[in-house]
């Protein structure tokens, strides 16, 4: 895997980090709480036949795990980014270069609304 310069990702130092933050919330005293809340009814449904133990906490992951989950925010300058599908600006329905360019588009590197406008700088 490389990075978008081209370089090669230090998958495991990544993965590392992403788990040592995930750990730390899972330590947070609110996950704390409510794992112990959990537990102590567990507890009191298995106890004398086959008692269980609780825990909350993330999956394992992997590379291709976290970039399935990233999403875009964006905004005007000035205002906090949000998901993209929530920004009004019709990004949620873009297509990617090369999928299906609107009859008669140039295939560029520009995003293109669904049955829309095409933004592009060099656009009329």
């Amino acid at each position: 895997m490389r990075d978008a310069a081209g370089a090669p990702v230090d998958e495991a130092g990544l993965l590392d980090f992403v788990r040592g933050r995930f750990a730390e919330v899972e330590d947070h005293p609110v996950i704390a709480a409510a794992t112990g809340r959990i537990g102590t009814r567990l507890s009191r449904l298995t106890s004398g036949a086959y008692e269980q133990c609780t825990e909350l906490g993330f999956p394992a992951t992997s590379v291709q795990a976290l970039a399935r989950t990233l999403r875009v925010r964006m905004a005007d300058a000035g205002l906090v980014p949000r998901d993209i599908a929530e920004s009004g600006m019709g990004y949620a329905n873009a297509e990617l270069p090369g999928d299906h360019p609107p009859h008669g588009a140039a295939d560029d590197d520009a995003l293109r609304p669904v049955g829309g406008v095409v933004h592009h700088p060099d656009s009329p």
